[in-house]
């Protein structure tokens, strides 16, 4: 409390030493100064800080978890191989146990999509472009239905298209080879120059994450699509809904087992520009690894030490597995309730998925 302005000595009975805080006593007022004094409460009483139950976001995995991400060779996929490619850079430097507490990646790659090699996959990243002026060789039809096997059996996926015309008369059948497992299909036309991919649905963890928000990102040349089937649609191109450009496939979207994806109309726009752009690969990436959980706030008790309130521990209420929600915090007693089944079918490491709050294997 400031001393008090009047023009004459204060008789107190004009100033209001209210406490300042809950680690001080009642205050004095010195009636010469007009000025409160308070004494500090003893170390070690009570008193309520900010939260018992830690407000924010948290990252809880089961410790050892690991998580094989693949995608085409350098002699398939070109710049869009996974393991070496200049178009997925920011993609893949997210993929570290840095992250991802509690997870270890393991990035592979093959020149063919067989059945076999993607058994071993949890996560399958693919592009049609394999440079900015070429095309990968299109998909096989026993390729395709290899894609298609492992997203029903809930693999989960990072597939990009590109525009119509990038890679000569065969992009056309590279893009819709990558886009007919997930019952989509390229556009025909071809966007010149710098556009703007524009978020249509702020709600998507594609736009809002973890990782920030992000309304409009910087494309180049970007593709789109005249069929998007099952997809939700979260971004088109300069915000014309005829021009979609980012989907989000959700669990179940493509059969009762099927994880969750995402697909791009515009494979630069994963790797190039920076700022916002960056902000969306790292929302992708925490979409297609759901070990994201909100925890929620409450009342944090501390003690006072030396006046201040100083904050004991807070609480996290972390799933107790990847196949159990978020647990509420009781802001009484800083303790977790328990958390809810997730949902059949979500993923839950190593390319298994839950059934009945379980996680079978691959």
């Amino acid at each position: 409390m400031p001393p008090y302005a009047g023009a004459n000595a204060c008789s107190c009975a004009d100033v209001a030493c209210a406490l300042p805080d809950q680690c001080h006593s009642a205050g004095v007022c010195d009636s010469t100064t007009g000025q409160c004094t308070y004494s500090s409460k003893s170390d070690g009483t009570a008193c309520v800080s900010t939260s018992l139950c830690a407000s924010g976001t948290t990252i809880q995995s089961a410790a050892g978890t690991t998580i094989t991400v693949g995608g085409f060779d350098a002699s398939r996929g070109g710049w869009g191989s996974l393991a070496t490619g200049n178009f997925l850079v920011n993609f893949r430097g997210r993929l570290v146990t840095s992250n991802f507490p509690g997870v270890t990646f393991v990035l592979t790659s093959a020149p063919t999509l067989t059945p076999a090699y993607l058994a071993t996959l949890d996560i399958l990243v693919i592009t049609s472009p394999s440079s900015n002026t070429s095309a990968i060789t299109p998909l096989s039809q026993a390729e395709q239905e290899a894609v298609s096997a492992f997203i029903q059996g809930g693999g989960r996926f990072l597939i990009s298209s590109d525009n119509p015309g990038f890679g000569g008369a065969n992009t056309q059948n590279a893009n819709n080879s990558v886009l007919g497992p997930i019952g989509m299909a390229a556009g025909g036309t071809m966007l010149p120059g710098r556009q703007s991919m524009r978020s249509t649905v702020a709600g998507s963890p594609l736009v809002s994450g973890r990782s920030g928000s992000w309304s409009t990102v910087d494309t180049d040349y970007p593709g789109t699509w005249t069929s998007t089937g099952n997809a939700t649609v979260v971004a088109s191109i300069n915000g014309d809904p005829s021009l979609p450009a980012l989907a989000q496939f959700d669990v179940g979207d493509l059969g009762p087992a099927s994880a969750r994806g995402v697909v791009i109309a515009d494979v630069d726009a994963l790797s190039e520009y920076g700022g916002f752009n960056i902000v969306m690969v790292k929302n992708i990436v925490d979409y297609l690894i759901p070990t994201v959980q909100q925890v929620t706030a409450g009342t944090r008790v501390g003690t006072c030490q030396s006046g201040v309130c100083v904050a004991g521990a807070a609480t996290y209420c972390p799933p107790v597995d990847a196949c159990h929600l978020a647990r509420l915090c009781d802001p009484m007693n800083g303790t977790c309730a328990p958390g809810d089944e997730a949902l059949d079918g979500t993923p839950c490491g190593n390319g298994g998925s839950c059934q009945s709050g379980v996680c079978g294997s691959k």
